[in-house]
């Protein structure tokens, strides 16, 4: 059995997958919109497929891009996370916590 475990520990069972889109048996629609709300970018960072207990394949940086439905099968399509702007912001969070320590002006020694 084929699964894909996402970041927040949920596991999902798939027919196929790899790191660009995943696909899920499903009947309902409600099930497919629930499994599509459950892909955030938080639950896509790390992304683990699983083959009879055995890793297979460890992909990060994901998000949600689009489904296809047929009444059967799900598809969910995967892109990749531009993580630059996140990387950028935490250095200018650092440099600044540095530039204000430095000045005596961040937290307080005591």
């Amino acid at each position: 059995m084929k699964k894909i475990i996402l970041n927040n520990k949920k596991e999902i069972e798939v027919l196929n997958a790899n790191s660009y889109c995943f696909s899920v048996k499903a009947t309902e629609i409600t099930d497919v919109l629930q499994m599509f709300n459950d892909l955030t970018e938080e639950n896509l960072e790390t992304v683990t497929i699983k083959e009879d207990d055995t890793i297979s394949e460890i992909f990060t940086n994901k998000c949600r891009s689009s489904v296809n439905y047929d009444g059967a099968t799900a598809i969910f399509y995967l892109i990749d996370v531009d993580v630059m702007p996140k990387k950028i912001k935490a250095l200018e969070d650092t440099v600044d916590a540095l530039i204000l320590s430095d000045m005596g002006i961040g937290e307080s020694e005591e």
